[in-house]
């Protein structure tokens, strides 16, 4: 058994109607997800002055790929994927939806979603963790367990009374503290929520500490830098990854006295807007610049980077 990340690809067109450009399935999820992932109650959050509604822009891009998935995954729609990880990511866009609009549809698919990437949960091979890969079953990852992890502690949190979905979100954090792949705080401080049990957010800024240290190594500008940045070897995923961790060190910062990572987020943002934007408003991924391109998925980053501080 072998632990290692997703490399589920899909080609997206362009939305000039240029050639397609090959971006991860799962990151329309993600991008979808964060101009919503801060949203006040009333939605407000979510409209510009010039009267510009991103509901709407955002409502139809799940459109567009649900109806993507419906058409290419052969696993009966509603993001259903060939990815366990793939359809998470999608379910977690789909809840911050629901909790912008209140439309039960997107909370109907959310349900349906986790419990679909549950189906492939096993002790048989690795001791728990569920399969990434639904075709081959080859490999569990870090990230399929923190999704699932989160979408379940985040149900409990809205289900008054469950002690079902809360016990699905216990058993997967340990399994996954003891497999050896923590890798980000993904879901703990909704375990946090859902227990008030503080060693939750101890465990995941441990986690936070441990990324900013060694994994992402900042250097003595405190700019957050994969170590693919130098060399240009950043695949798509790991053009991603860094806005999303941006934005749940943020959430977590939020559940901590003190909000103690906001000014470490301010310097990323201040870097990324003064260093790494072109004259048009388009990102790369090395924040502390310079800029030499953008793609859908570095412009997801710092969309991820932004928000984080909203």
């Amino acid at each position: 058994m072998t632990f290692w990340g997703s490399q589920g690809f899909a080609h997206v067109a362009h939305t000039q109607g240029q050639a397609p450009i090959p971006v991860p399935s799962w990151s329309p999820g993600h991008r979808g997800s964060s101009p919503s992932s801060k949203a006040l109650p009333n939605g407000s959050s979510l409209r510009r002055r010039d009267g510009l509604d991103y509901t709407q822009t955002a409502k139809a891009a799940i459109d567009t790929m649900n109806k993507f998935y419906n058409e290419t995954q052969g696993r009966g729609g509603s993001f259903r994927a060939d990815l366990t990880d793939d359809t998470g990511w999608w379910a977690l866009a789909l809840l911050r939806m629901f909790n912008l609009t209140g439309n039960q549809t997107y909370l109907n698919i959310f349900i349906l979603d986790q419990a679909y990437m549950y189906s492939y949960r096993t002790g048989a091979k690795c001791g728990g963790g569920m399969y990434v890969d639904i075709r081959d079953k080859t490999y569990k990852n870090a990230i399929a367990s923190e999704l699932y992890m989160l979408l379940t502690a985040s149900l409990h949190n809205r289900i008054p009374g469950d002690v079902a979905y809360l016990a699905k979100a216990k058993a997967t954090w340990e399994w996954f503290k003891s497999s050896g792949m923590i890798n980000d705080q993904l879901g703990e401080p909704q375990l946090y929520r859902a227990t008030n049990d503080t060693s939750y957010l101890d465990q995941a800024r441990k986690i936070a500490d441990a990324v900013m240290a060694n994994k992402l190594r900042p250097d003595s500008d405190q700019v957050l830098t994969d170590p693919c940045e130098p060399s240009d070897t950043c695949n798509s995923d790991q053009h991603i990854f860094k806005g999303i961790f941006a934005r749940d060190l943020a959430e977590l910062s939020n559940s901590l006295e003190g909000d103690p990572y906001r000014a470490y987020l301010e310097q990323n943002a201040r870097a990324a807007v003064e260093q790494d934007r072109n004259a048009t408003g388009f990102y790369d991924v090395v924040w502390r610049g310079p800029f030499w391109n953008s793609t859908l998925g570095k412009q997801a980053s710092a969309v991820g980077l932004l928000v984080a501080l909203i």
